[in-house]
This record gives structure tokens, C-alpha cells and sequence, in this order.
């Protein structure tokens, strides 16, 4: 259980090193397996510590415990990923667009545009500055949302590595 989040940590880590274009084998493929890997090594003696660690009689109530509030964890993560990456986004479009000699007034326009015009399936009829800002803000905002998520899967694992101790007691053979 320590293991398994620094795994998946080093996994999201090596998602920084994306960007439009990037081919699959090069970045993706190397750090989907090490998140997959890290969630496997940690799933198992998560699920173990939480049933070891309850009364045979509340062994139900100890399992259903353990998945709500797994499943809680994502929720909250997801969506608070999701609005620090649509915030980081938001901020840096605005920030290429007035780079780029776009006022204020305007770039807030297209900055509306943008998230209907995503929504609709693309960005076409959009000049090329445009384009190009979406797309750097959208791997910036991205790149947010990963280092988050990574720092969380640290702290998880120093959480682990921490407080979790094994409950199994060792007897003396003789």
C-alpha cells in the first residue's frame, strides 16, 4: 500500500512528458502500465488490511465501508481535478490570447466560444492563434490536473508507509 501509489505517482509523472502529438508507445503506454500496476499492488492489501482489521461479525460492514469510501475518493477527485484543470485552462487561455494581441473584451468571447464550440464536437472556423492557444492551454491545464493527481498518490503513500502496520501477530514456533 505504500508501493502501489508511488508507483502510480511515477506513472502520472511520466504523463508530463506529453504533448499534442505525442506517439502512444513513447510516453502513454509506459506510464498506463505503471498506473495500472500501481493500482494493482494496492487494491489487494488495501481490501486485506480493511477485513483483517474488523470483527469476523462486521466483516460485511467493514467491506462495505472500505468501497464507499473508495468510491467516495474518486468522485471528489474527479471532480475536483476537473475544476482545477477547467480553472488552470480558463487562465491560461485568456493569458495566450492577450499574448497574442487579443484584448481582454474579445478573448473573454472566445474563450465562451471555445467551451461551446468543444462541446459541439471541435474548434473549426477558428483562426489558426486561436487554435493554437486552445491547444497549449488545454496541455498546460492537463499537465495541471496530472501533478495534482500525482501529489495526492504521494501523500497517499506516505500515509501508508506512515500509519498503516500490519495487524498479523508472529508467534514463536517451539
Amino acid at each position: 500500500m505504500t508501493v502501489g501509489p508511488a508507483l502510480t505517482a511515477a506513472g502520472l509523472g511520466l504523463l508530463l512528458f506529453t504533448g499534442p502529438g505525442t506517439p502512444y508507445p513513447a510516453a502513454l503506454l509506459p506510464a498506463f502500465l505503471a498506473m495500472g500496476a500501481g493500482w494493482a499492488i494496492t487494491l489487494a492489501p488495501m481490501s486485506t488490511a480493511v477485513m483483517g482489521s474488523a470483527e469476523p461479525g462486521r466483516a460485511g460492514l467493514a467491506s462495505a465501508a472500505a468501497n464507499t469510501s473508495r468510491e467516495l475518493g474518486g468522485v471528489l477527485g474527479v471532480a475536483s481535478l476537473g475544476a482545477l484543470t477547467i480553472a488552470v485552462f480558463t487562465r491560461a487561455l485568456l493569458a495566450h490570447l492577450t499574448e497574442a494581441g487579443i484584448p481582454a473584451g474579445p478573448a473573454a468571447r472566445i474563450i465562451a466560444r471555445a467551451g461551446s464550440s468543444a462541446a459541439a464536437g471541435g474548434t473549426a472556423g477558428t483562426s489558426r492563434v486561436v487554435r493554437d492557444a486552445i491547444q497549449q492551454s488545454f496541455v498546460h491545464a492537463i499537465h495541471a490536473g496530472i501533478v495534482a493527481a500525482a501529489a495526492a498518490m504521494l501523500c497517499a503513500s506516505m500515509v501508508s508507509f506512515l500509519l498503516v502496520r500490519s495487524h498479523v501477530t508472529h508467534t514463536k514456533a517451539g
